[in-house]
C-alpha cells in the first residue's frame, strides 16, 4: 500500500471556496476524467526524475495545503492558477525520454514495464497541467 496522488482541475471559486470552506470540497466524485490526473504511486519517482534533470516543479508539496481530507493521513493541497501555469511551462517541454536518462534505479532501469508506468503517468501528468492552464484553471491535489 502507498500514497495515491491526484490532481483535479478547479476553477479559481472553487479553489477560494474551498479555502474559506473547507466543508465544501466536493473531491473528484463530479469531475469527468479529462479534468484529472490521476498518478497513483508515480509521484515520488516522477519527482526524483524531475529533481534529477533539474527542473524546477515541486509536485510533492507544492500549492498550499488547506485541510485534512477524509481521515488524519489524506490532505488536499490548492494550486492556484498561476502555480497551475508556472508548472505547466516548466513540463510541457521535458518529454519523458529525457526525464529516463536519470533514472539509476536498477528496478527501473531493468524492468521496461516500470518505465512505461512512469511514463504513462508522467505524460498525463503534463497533459493534464497544460490542458488546466489553457483553460486558466487551478487545481487541487489530493493525497491519499
Amino acid at each position: 500500500m502507498g500514497i495515491v496522488h491526484i490532481f483535479v482541475r478547479a476553477t479559481e471559486e472553487e479553489l477560494t471556496r474551498a479555502i474559506a470552506d473547507p466543508t465544501s470540497f466536493e473531491g473528484t466524485s463530479v469531475r469527468p476524467p479529462e479534468e484529472m490526473a490521476d498518478l497513483d504511486k508515480a509521484l515520488p519517482d516522477i519527482q526524483e526524475l524531475l529533481v534529477a534533470a533539474d527542473i524546477k516543479v515541486d509536485l510533492e508539496l507544492g500549492g498550499e495545503m488547506i485541510f485534512p481530507y477524509g481521515n488524519d493521513t489524506d490532505f488536499v493541497m490548492v494550486w492556484s492558477v498561476d502555480d497551475v501555469a508556472d508548472t505547466a511551462e516548466q513540463l510541457r517541454d521535458v518529454p519523458f525520454d529525457r526525464l529516463a536518462t536519470f533514472v539509476d534505479d536498477p528496478d527501473l532501469v531493468d524492468d521496461p514495464d516500470e518505465l512505461d508506468y512512469l511514463k504513462e503517468y508522467y505524460e498525463d501528468l503534463v497533459g493534464f497541467f497544460v490542458a488546466a492552464a489553457e483553460a486558466r484553471a487551478g487545481a487541487f491535489m489530493i493525497t491519499t
